[in-house]
């Protein structure tokens, strides 16, 4: 991540929420010091900088990423400071760099010579008031995209600019997915299902506007949003204060032999953008597989390549032919399209498990790199950031988990840069009640190159999941090779049906070595969780 943009922050334990770090901007200086309330005119930088005078766009955050409704409204404040205390009456530019068709920033026309609306890519003056303060309010449209950000850029005397801006990001998600798993299902039966619109590590988007049909098989079942029957024409709901929708689903009374229904939502009637479906097969359970993938928490590091997120599809029962799924890899909590911390894949791609296969591979690269010059570019970022991964249209059977979660974890570096750590990242996938073991990726990260090649040592421990119940203990040495940044350990779980609430074990590292000594331990446990759904 790079500096001057807003960020989002998660914590264990911590909501997940932006934040605006201080951006400093300097203005000019004369024999008397600082002047406020002047335009903008070119100056001495470093000379200005000297006075500790800034503009900032300052915390709390605007907002987390998906977190403001449909026509909804946030307020944040940019500031002039001098040494830290409050610089009234500064005379500033500020600009809506970028937005979405239909959103609108609102300035007070008392501070900004009349002006009450920011215009995109054009300069407005405004002026502090006296507390050193000047409020924006920013309004999404009426009806909120998938994808997209809004951009605001603020100057003083021609300086360096303040940024931030706010990110839209949008996945669905349904559970039970499928709505019963093939096979199972009882003539009549209803299954209640939840369906939840989610802007990022697991933070519902409130009112949601989503657009809902159904589509049956000859002789299937019917589904309702309370009263409302779904139809296969696509109806328009909002998800609430609860961030969700609550569905029935209900079999017919004679169960066909073949044939699905399916659910499907999407951001917009007939929308090629954001969206989901629950499907129930009733085809025979020991012919039509279910196609799940897991989640993937990995550190990042100072240098390239990057580091890989391997995310494990599974598939039961394993089949005869190859299968083919769709994915896509997109934006959650982070930066502006998060294209700089991992690689979007925003056109599907394809992978292809092969005929027998129990599971598949999806990575999607991470980048890493050396900040520059933000001040948690060279102590290391101190948050997450997150992004998801999307699977659909399988070429046979029916989507279990379809919305896989990836965290970019920081690696943190005690105010140094290029730093070789070790740090060991989190995994998880749901389990196939088939007795078949499942394979799951941890990223071991190194933060910066070595000349020679790294070793170390892991091992697991039991948490609520069990060892040779839920999950096979493993030990033994990894190995980094001279220029490269990272290793994948692989565990393997076993194959249970998934427990009713995730259970939880561990992988260490420890014992890191190389022949320049310099190799050092920054987190040495990882998380495995055997998910729930």
């Amino acid at each position: 991540m790079k500096s001057g943009v807003l960020r989002l922050i998660s914590r264990v334990g911590v909501t997940a929420a932006l934040v605006i770090p201080s951006f400093a901007v300097v203005v000019g200086v004369g024999a008397l010091g600082h002047t406020s309330g002047l335009s903008p005119i070119t100056t001495d930088l470093d000379a200005a900088a000297q006075t500790g005078f800034s503009i900032q766009f300052a915390a709390p955050p605007i907002a987390s990423a998906g977190s403001i409704a449909p026509g909804g409204t946030v307020s944040f404040t940019l500031t002039s400071k001098l040494n830290g205390l409050a610089d009234p009456n500064v005379t500033v530019n500020v600009e809506a760099t970028n937005g979405v068709n239909g959103d609108a920033t609102f300035v007070p026309s008392a501070q900004c010579f009349g002006q009450t609306q920011l215009q995109r890519n054009h300069y407005i003056y405004c002026t502090t008031d006296a507390t050193g303060s000047l409020m924006l309010t920013y309004q999404t449209p009426g009806n909120l995209l998938q994808f997209g950000e809004a951009d605001w850029e603020a100057t003083a005397s021609g300086s360096p600019s303040a940024i931030t801006h706010y990110v839209y990001c949008d996945v669905f998600r349904f559970s039970p997915s499928p709505i019963a798993t093939p096979g199972t299902l009882t003539p009549g039966a209803t299954v209640p299902i939840t369906l939840t619109s989610d802007g990022g590590l697991d933070q519902g988007i409130t009112n949601s506007n989503v657009y809902v049909s159904f589509n049956a098989t000859s002789g299937g079942g019917a589904a309702f949003i309370g009263t409302t029957q779904l139809t296969s024409s696509p109806q328009l709901f909002s998800t609430g204060t609860a961030s969700s929708l609550q569905i029935t689903y209900s079999a017919p009374e004679v169960l066909p032999t073949s044939g699905s229904d399916t659910i499907t939502v999407r951001d917009a009637g007939f929308s090629v953008g954001a969206g989901n479906s629950d499907t129930y097969s009733f085809a025979p359970a020991t012919t039509t597989p279910t196609i799940s993938i897991g989640n993937v928490g990995v550190f990042e590091a100072d240098q390239e390549p990057g580091i890989p997120a391997n995310f494990t599809v599974t598939v039961s029962p394993a089949q005869a032919t190859p299968i083919t799924i769709e994915y896509t890899a997109l934006c959650g909590i982070g930066d502006k399209e998060c294209g700089e911390d991992f690689r979007q894949i925003t056109s599907p791609k394809t992978l292809t498990i092969a005929a027998g296969a129990k599971t598949g591979i999806i990575r999607v690269g991470q980048y890493s790199y050396i900040g520059g010059k933000g001040d948690d570019d060279v102590a290391g970022e101190t948050y997450n950031e997150g992004f998801f991964v999307v699977i659909s249209h399988p070429s046979v059977g029916v989507l279990g988990r379809s919305v896989g979660e990836g965290v970019l974890l920081p690696d943190i570096e005690a105010g140094q840069a290029n730093v070789a750590d070790l740090y060991v990242g989190n995994a998880g996938i749901v389990p196939v009640p088939d007795k078949i073991r499942r394979a799951i990726d941890f990223t071991v990260t190194l933060g910066a190159l070595e000349s020679s090649t790294v070793t170390f040592t892991y091992a697991t421990a039991d948490g609520t999941a069990v060892q040779g119940v839920d999950y096979e203990a493993k030990t033994g040495t990894g190995t980094i090779l001279a220029g490269k940044d990272s290793a994948v350990v692989t565990v393997l779980l076993y194959g249970n049906a998934p427990p009713t609430s995730p259970l939880t074990f561990t992988i260490t590292i420890s014992n890191a070595s190389d022949a320049s000594g310099a190799v050092t331990i920054g987190t040495a446990t990882g998380t495995g969780t055997v998910m729930s759904s």
